[in-house]
């Protein structure tokens, strides 16, 4: 195995695969991912040229009987990798993050196991819209101090920069440490990974609020990946722009019931929507804002 094979398979390593006691790396999912875990070990036994065969068993958690399905290979055995836990992990039962980190090289590989592995996504919601979206790394079993470290990675290494967060947890009563990034951060993430994640239905299933957020407002970073943030612009959109006469707009806005659904289908503003219908008295002010009749 060559060092370029091997910093692809510490990648793996870096969200739920592990090194055995006995160098072995391996790996699990529960039914939910089979296929995330059929793309990893096509993608393994492609690279290494050896194929072992995925392991399903039962096993129970929290009372509750599930599949887990799994592989592993034998490094010690087939590649004269030995001591490689003892590498990656020290004397820790836990993996070393930095030991990983500095040994990948293939950061868009590395960024797509990582946020599949340990990826939560965030969102926000406004009459059924995705009105905002973002990713979250679950870097739980780093301590505050480690994911510092894991930020100023990322600053220096993605040119993302990203918050530690913490969340407390009624179970343990303990507080949980967490890497989260702005929505725009997570767009330029997502950029470079989504076209792999989104061939896997289970991954495309997992960040399915974010790529609609991304397909509304992001898409351009596909041809401009270092573009700044596209800020609205103060334009007064008109009927013109939206391509479509007054009893158009309001008869879309009495079938979709969202102000926001209208302006995603005029790719104009909301905003402009909703001035547009208030004037044609669809909308009324009440308190200062407006209000859909609906909700009246």
């Amino acid at each position: 195995m060559d060092s370029s094979q091997l910093s692809k398979l510490l990648t793996f390593v870096i969200g739920d695969g592990f090194i055995t006691k006995s160098d072995a790396f391996a790996i699990g999912h529960g039914s939910k991912q089979r296929d995330y875990l059929e793309w990893k070990h096509a993608y393994l036994s492609s690279m290494l040229g050896i194929s072992n065969k995925i392991i399903t068993r039962k096993k129970i958690l929290n009372s509750k009987e599930f599949l887990n399905h799994g592989f592993e290979f034998r490094l010690r055995k087939n590649f004269g990798l030995g001591g490689i836990r003892k590498e990656i992990y020290g004397d820790s039962s836990k993996k070393n993050y930095f030991k990983i980190l500095d040994k990948c090289t293939d950061y868009d590989l590395l960024l797509t196991v990582w946020l599949g592995d340990d990826g939560m996504v965030r969102r926000r919601v406004t009459n059924g819209v995705t009105n905002s979206a973002g990713l979250d790394i679950a870097s739980f079993d780093q301590n505050e101090e480690q994911n510092l470290k894991l930020v100023q990675w990322f600053t220096n290494k993605i040119n993302v920069t990203p918050k530690v967060k913490k969340m407390f947890s009624s179970k343990t009563n303990k507080h949980w440490y967490y890497i989260s990034f702005s929505q725009h951060d997570s767009m330029i993430l997502w950029n470079r990974i989504r076209k792999t994640l989104n061939a896997i239905p289970s991954m495309k299933h997992k960040f399915r609020h974010v790529e609609e957020k991304y397909n509304r407002c992001y898409s351009y970073l596909e041809y401009n990946p270092s573009a700044s943030p596209q800020r609205p612009t103060n334009k007064k959109y008109t009927l013109d722009d939206a391509g479509c006469s007054l009893e158009e707009l309001i008869q879309s806005y009495q079938n979709l019931n969202s102000t926001y659904k209208v302006a995603e289908k005029y790719k104009i503003s909301a905003t402009a929507v909703k001035r547009m219908l208030k004037e044609a008295g669809v909308l009324r002010t009440q308190s200062g804002s407006v209000v859909e009749r609906s909700n009246i």
